[in-house]
Order: C-alpha cells, then sequence, then structure tokens
C-alpha cells in the first residue's frame, strides 16, 4: 500500500516514508503516569536524555551515546525514564550500523555519538 501511495505521488516508498514522519511531529504534552521511583502517578514531563550502548567488538568494549533521546522526567521526584520498547529498537537500529561498519571490506569507524533524531529520519551517519 505504501508504494502505490509513493508512486501516485512522484516519490520512492523511502522519501514517501520519511515525508510522513516528518509530517508527524506532536508538540510533546506532559501527561500523568507512574513514576517508578516514587511509586506513585504525577506529572510525566516530556524531556530528552543521552543514553549509552555498549557494544562488545572481538575483545573491546565500544560505546555509542545516542543524543536527544526521548524520556519523561517525573514532576515530584525529578527521575528520568524512558521507553524500554523505543530503547530496545534504538539499540537494534545502532547494532545494525555497528555490524555494517565493521563488515565492510575497508571497514568504517564507529560514530562515537548520533542524535536520535538521525536515526528517525534515516539520515547519514558520519
Amino acid at each position: 500500500m505504501l508504494k502505490l501511495k509513493a508512486i501516485m505521488r512522484g516519490k520512492t516508498t523511502t522519501d514517501y516514508i520519511k515525508g510522513l514522519v516528518e509530517r508527524d511531529q506532536p508538540e510533546p504534552t506532559s501527561s500523568k503516569g507512574y513514576c517508578f521511583q516514587c511509586h506513585e502517578e504525577h506529572e510525566l514531563i516530556p524531556n530528552t536524555v543521552t543514553e549509552s550502548m555498549l557494544f562488545r567488538i572481538g575483545d573491546e568494549q565500544k560505546e555509542i551515546k545516542v543524543t536527544e533521546f526521548p524520556a519523561q522526567v517525573c514532576s515530584k521526584c525529578g527521575n528520568t525514564t524512558i521507553s524500554v520498547g523505543l530503547a530496545a529498537e534504538v539499540e537494534s537500529i545502532v547494532e545494525e550500523i555497528v555490524s555494517e561498519r565493521i563488515n565492510r571490506p575497508a571497514a568504517m569507524p564507529l560514530p562515537e555519538k548520533v542524535s536520535f533524531n538521525t536515526l528517525l529520519y534515516g539520515e547519514a551517519i558520519a
């Protein structure tokens, strides 16, 4: 279905999907949610954090930091939480990047950091 819609608009499927993602940018809003630190329901305020992802390559451990990672902060205690599902998906994407870079004939260096938005929009990673 996406391919048909993309063709109807004269775009590749990838460009069509990128356009959909770019237009789908709701403003982050506070919401009520359960704080695992307070063990109570409080206002959770949108924020971003830097998440470190560790990968073992041979005998070495490499760290890649994902900046601008969406998070929520408890309005009462300040505890920051991230979505486990989102973290797992981001880790999977970063793992693909690591695998692709180390398995090339001329291995490319791994990035020390990458922004969440770069991953979200499928932009090239330096």
